[in-house]
């Protein structure tokens, strides 16, 4: 059962849960030793680069982690999330040890993500 992701916040404010692909945007992380990392719509105009990782949020409770390949394309491990609370996701993928994902709004097509 999936958690329902448009919930109000306590903020009074909604907070419109991030469904779809969002792919790391490493050419706008400003501060190299944060945890949070910025992530972009996987439809935006990214620059060239060898391999960007990703991940994916489906409203059926299906999350993806994606990697580059060693052959220049993308791997994918699915799984699953559920919503712990406003911002944070408990992630379960098969062969990885990351167990949750925070995330804040920063624009439209913006997202600072810090997953562990």
């Amino acid at each position: 059962m999936v958690t329902n992701p448009e919930r109000k916040s306590t903020s009074k404010k909604k907070k419109k849960f991030p469904y779809g692909t969002w792919m790391r945007s490493q050419e706008e992380d400003k501060d190299p030793n944060s945890s949070w990392l910025l992530y972009r719509p996987d439809s935006y105009d990214f620059p060239p680069t060898r391999g960007r990782s990703g991940f994916s949020v489906l409203k059926d409770g299906t999350f993806s982690l994606i990697q580059p390949s060693a052959v220049d394309g993308r791997e994918t491990k699915a799984g699953t999330w559920k919503l712990v609370s406003p911002g944070l996701l408990q992630i379960k993928v098969p062969g990885s040890s990351l167990t949750e994902l925070r995330w804040k709004r920063k624009g439209k097509d913006l997202l600072e993500v810090e997953m562990k």
